[in-house]
């Protein structure tokens, strides 16, 4: 079993790069406009969400009354419909990209194969290109299917909710705006790590992909040299380095999300004894403390989300 070597490409991230890649989506740019179009519908809904229960409790709870329930029942169901019909369509949108550009992406690979010299076939495994092929492609197509759209609603959505916080009550608004450089600090220094071990499960996985390959098609080769036991061993080796590898990105990850999910606990809290005080000193309403509460509890979730994007953007 021949070892191989795949090569680091450590190079920075660069948009000249990704451009190349823009005639396998411009086909698709319907479906990308669909996505992007109903993410922003997606991210106004999840905005007004809080605003439309700080209403609830302004205008029903707190006064004990129902003038007007039935109404403002009607346009909350009526939101939450739409809301459903924009995510079923939106995923069936950005589920057709990722198809159609991963079987474009593997058609072309295929096409260049056909092209490269005999030497690239004799210094590189098959298994290893099969890998590379099925897993590369898939990636691409997934980050610009789903990662891009998602990157485009995280931000919007972060942008406007900071926007609404600091015109309903900048002093509530700056105790969370606190915390945001916390969990930036915190994902880029898990997210860097995470994305190394992740980056090693890959290549180690398109490694014994390519030992799979090489120790069927040349059983009989290991047979009349009686290697098996020396295959065995080096192919044990390189489970074993993807095993421990798939383990350290699991307890980042592990150590990661309750460390978030604490700082978000605590922005919750402090929002919470603050904006109670406030509510009592009749400073501000009980639905507005509800809306920070609630955003509290959910804005790190998009910030998470964008800076880990970015990281597997350039990662890519």
């Amino acid at each position: 079993m021949a070892a191989y070597e795949e090569q680091e490409y450590n190079n920075p991230f660069s948009f000249r790069i990704w451009m190349k890649l823009f005639p396998f989506f411009k086909p698709y740019k319907k479906f990308f406009a669909i996505t992007l179009g109903l993410n922003i519908l997606l991210a106004g809904v999840d905005i007004l969400v809080p605003l439309f229960q700080s209403y609830a409790i302004d205008t029903f709870i707190i006064p004990d009354r129902l003038d007007g329930l039935g109404v403002f029942t009607l346009v909350y169901i009526s939101v939450i419909v739409a809301q459903t019909v924009c995510v079923y369509v939106s995923v069936h949108a950005a589920t057709s990209i990722e198809m159609n550009v991963g079987k474009d992406l593997k058609r072309a690979q295929f096409k260049h194969l056909q092209t490269l010299s005999f030497s690239y076939y004799n210094t590189t495994p098959v298994g290893y290109i099969h890998a590379r092929v099925m897993s590369d492609t898939l990636r691409i197509a997934g980050m610009i299917a789903w990662g891009l759209v998602d990157m485009f609603w995280a931000l919007i959505y972060v942008v406007s909710v900071f926007v609404i916080m600091f015109m309903l009550n900048a002093q509530l608004a700056f105790i969370i705006t606190m915390i945001v450089p916390c969990i930036a600090l915190l994902t880029v220094y898990f997210q860097n790590r995470i994305l190394k071990w992740n980056r090693k499960v890959r290549r180690i996985n398109s490694q014994i992909t390519s030992a799979y390959n090489e120790g069927i098609t040349g059983v009989k080769t290991s047979k009349s040299m009686v290697i098996e036991s020396d295959n065995e061993k080096r192919f044990f080796e390189k489970t074993s380095d993807m095993h421990q590898a798939a383990i350290r990105s699991a307890k980042l990850n592990a150590v990661y999300i309750p460390a978030i999910l604490f700082f978000s606990s605590v922005a919750s809290a402090v929002v919470l004894a603050k904006g109670g005080y406030m509510v009592q000193e009749n400073i501000i309403k009980l639905g507005t403390l509800s809306v920070f509460i609630s955003y509290a509890v959910v804005i790190f979730e998009p910030i998470q989300q964008l800076a880990r994007l970015l990281a597997e953007l350039i990662s890519c």
